[in-house]
């Protein structure tokens, strides 16, 4: 699967549950054809097979396989002459940056006149620190470096390491509020180390963010090269997660719970730790409190 641009206003595009497209920001529509709709239709079939038994099994192995039998692939050249195979689910582009979701990395593609945006990316994800007692294991929310690769052409590929089961959020489309709801806590979670990082990640949307639906984890894998020191209290990337939000609801969004919409709907607060304390009181005092629910559609 790629990624759709809106043709009125080149937004991010939502995939809803019946498998047509609708911008969040402007609202227009666009449609799939027969061919395009039974492929999608197919391979989201196959996404929530899998998720429904990683769930319910401890191994999913099987469905995991399923999910994996119709790959695409690439094959690149570095410059030594060797061959690269990309296998990969999911790919987008944006800003001629090209990112695929493969089972065990997520690869990104800068062009030759952006090359150096991968080395900024590079530097800013090394600049990552977290609080002495990680409790919640948020090292695991941010992506592991495995390497940079001088193409034959010039661009220059990133590639990180991840988990097989996380996957980017932005392949399953439109989700119901519930599952919206423990990864706008993700998200927080992960606004709150880069506050401590005193960074401004700049650039968490859909494609940037992975997550994990068996164990409710989220990681930030995207975008990096936009990262940078948070001036005056940045409030980019609490912005950005109430947009994420909103584009996973899609055209659900108005049967979302009340507090859900209110809470997306507010203005951020001063900085990520506030921010998260106002979503922790909207958790626990008007969406139920906290628990896990299984991932289903």
């Amino acid at each position: 699967m790629v990624n759709f641009k809106c043709a009125n206003c080149a937004g991010e595009m939502a995939v809803s549950r019946i498998g047509d497209l609708k911008c969040p920001y402007c609202g227009s529509r666009q449609f799939f054809n027969d061919h395009e709709l039974q492929e999608y239709k197919m391979f989201r079939k196959r996404i929530l097979e899998y998720l429904s038994a990683a769930a319910d099994d401890e191994s999913a192995e099987g469905y995991l396989e399923c999910l994996w039998s119709d790959y695409e692939t690439e094959v690149l050249t570095d410059k030594n002459g060797t061959d690269i195979t990309i296998q990969y689910i999911y790919k987008s582009i944006e800003e001629g940056i090209s990112m695929y979701a493969a089972r065990r990395n997520v690869i990104y593609i800068f062009p030759k006149d952006k090359s150096q945006m991968a080395d900024m990316a590079v530097r800013q994800l090394s600049e990552v620190t977290f609080p002495q007692a990680d409790m919640k294991g948020l090292r695991r929310s941010f992506p592991d470096f495995a390497g940079k690769y001088e193409l034959a052409d010039e661009r220059v590929m990133l590639v990180y390491s991840k988990d097989e089961n996380l996957h980017p959020v932005a392949m399953f489309g439109t989700l119901p509020a519930k599952h919206v709801e423990w990864i706008i806590s993700r998200l927080e979670n992960i606004a709150c180390v880069l506050a401590f990082c005193d960074k401004c990640h700049g650039g968490i949307t859909r494609e940037a963010v992975y997550i994990n639906t068996k164990t409710h984890e989220a990681a930030l894998y995207g975008n990096w090269h936009k990262a940078g020191e948070q001036i005056n209290g940045a409030k980019q990337d609490i912005k950005d997660i109430r947009m994420v939000a909103t584009a996973l609801l899609g055209e659900k969004y108005g049967d979302a719970p009340h507090p859900l919409i209110e809470f997306l709907e507010s203005k951020p607060r001063e900085n990520a730790y506030e921010d998260f304390e106002m979503w922790d009181k909207v958790i626990e005092e008007e969406l139920g409190g906290r628990h896990f629910t299984k991932f289903t559609m």
